[in-house]
């Protein structure tokens, strides 16, 4: 019995010391960094920039893999399920692993996952078609009214949808909810008037607000953007309970070693005070934002119960 006790014990001391060794050494192989949205929308944009970055600093390739479907959730879902080794890593936003937000989710984010840090704080913007000759929120709300039924809204994640229902509650109005895989499609349909009224994270709309093919009516969160100066909050436009703020952050599997989290929290500190990626973040509408993990969770848990919150006053039913 004594002599299984000790054996027992040197396996797992060997077992830490290789666990160890490993972290010591990492990386020594490509990373691969998911995003659980379609390429060429905000999150598959951003994650890309961070991702070159990562490659720089840890020497090692790291791959950008879009692995869609469910709102995020197959691919949050398929890193839940990775080795913890630090070679699978997640780039994802609430919308995507809030149980408020979508139904039956197969993981607890807060349970299987270890936290890296944040990479910015964003906010939602209603975009609409100048078909409608709409100029404010306020407008929009009374045309939606006027027409009740008849206005579609795009939307590429759940945190939007809340949001567009929370203001449709509060406002008594009737518009018709359109899902979109990615930020690039919705803005189609925003242009070609499928969906003439949009909620969506601003980076790829810019091109087309220069054009005048896009107005922006209102950041859905208590603070202006630096890129529309001229585009009030929610709160400005009379509307203080519409609010879409989240944040976008690093995770990894459950059981990644503590020295590996180190590693890629200080990589990603380091990046985010980069210069040209926090202007770069800062032109695509997003506030730079780094955090230890321990207030990345502190961040996630608070951005899910503020959801939850929002989901019970809105009478949201997650799909």
């Amino acid at each position: 019995m004594i002599r299984f006790a000790i054996r027992f014990l040197l396996v797992g001391l060997f077992g830490l010391q290789m666990v160890g060794a490993l972290a010591a050494d990492y990386p020594v192989k490509p990373i691969h960094l998911v995003v659980p949205f379609a390429a060429g929308g905000a999150s598959d944009i951003t994650a890309r920039v961070a991702g070159d970055k990562l490659s720089d600093l840890l020497k090692q390739p790291v791959l950008v893999e879009n692995h869609t479907g469910a709102s995020g959730v197959v691919g949050v879902g398929y890193v839940a399920k990775a080795a913890p080794d630090g070679y699978t890593l997640l780039s994802a936003t609430p919308g995507s692993y809030t149980p408020a937000l979508v139904k039956d989710l197969p993981f607890d984010v807060l349970k299987d996952f270890e936290f890296i840090s944040t990479l910015y704080r964003g906010a939602l913007v209603v975009f609409v078609n100048p078909s409608l000759q709409v100029k404010t929120l306020k407008d929009l709300i009374d045309y939606a009214k006027a027409n009740p039924g008849k206005i579609s809204y795009g939307f590429p994640a759940a945190t939007g949808r809340l949001a567009m229902e929370m203001l449709k509650i509060s406002t008594g109005t009737d518009m018709t909810a359109i899902p979109y895989k990615s930020s690039a499609q919705i803005m189609n349909g925003v242009l070609n008037g499928d969906s003439p009224v949009s909620i969506d994270s601003p980076l790829v709309y810019r091109p087309y607000i220069d054009s005048g093919k896009v107005v922006p009516l209102a950041v859905a969160d208590t603070k202006r953007l630096p890129i529309f100066p001229n585009v009030p909050t929610s709160t400005e436009a009379g509307f203080p309970q519409f609010q879409a703020y989240f944040h976008t952050g690093i995770l990894a599997p459950a059981g990644t070693p503590k020295a590996v989290v180190d590693a890629l929290n200080k990589a990603i500190v380091d990046i985010v005070a980069m210069p040209d990626v926090r202007e770069r973040l800062q032109r695509s509408a997003y506030d730079p934002m780094s955090t230890t993990p321990a207030m990345m969770r502190q961040v996630i848990t608070q951005e899910i119960d503020y959801f939850s919150r929002a989901a019970k006053a809105a009478r949201y039913v997650p799909e």
